[in-house]
């Protein structure tokens, strides 16, 4: 029998606050979790929350945008798949995963001189176990 696995997809845009003389300069970022049911790298807004977490994620991503003391410099995505199958489909199918949510991302919100970045880690054996992960930063 098949067990139904979700897959997540993490989004960590890093952030820049203060003015650049100021001591008091800071770094900060913003997580948001996206599951993708088994086998899939279509977005589906309606399954475990994913609309409402995208939501919350632009309405912050929104705010710093509108805070002249902030800048986002990057936005990567880090997105992986189960440990079923093999290691060039994983690896592919989180490739997929990544640039969708980078995508929806793009629609989503305007963002001149941001960069995205796809980081497609195939078989993520971290958050399929529920582990900690370090994100690559």
């Amino acid at each position: 029998m098949k067990r139904p696995l979700t897959i997540l997809a993490v989004m960590v845009p890093l952030l820049l606050c203060g003015t650049p003389s100021s001591a008091e300069q800071k770094t900060d970022s913003l997580k948001l979790k996206i599951y993708f049911k088994q086998d899939k790298s279509e977005l589906d807004m309606g399954y475990r929350g994913n609309e409402a977490n995208f939501d919350r994620f632009v309405s912050e991503v929104k705010k710093i945008l509108e805070d002249p003391t902030c800048r986002i410099l990057d936005i990567p995505v880090r997105a992986g798949a189960s440990p079923e199958g093999k290691f060039d489909y994983n690896k592919e199918l989180s490739r997929k995963r990544g640039e969708n949510i980078r995508d929806f991302l793009r629609r989503a919100l305007y963002f001149p001189d941001i960069t995205f970045r796809v980081d497609a880690v195939g078989e993520d054996w971290a958050s399929f176990s529920g582990l900690p992960q370090k994100l690559g930063l």
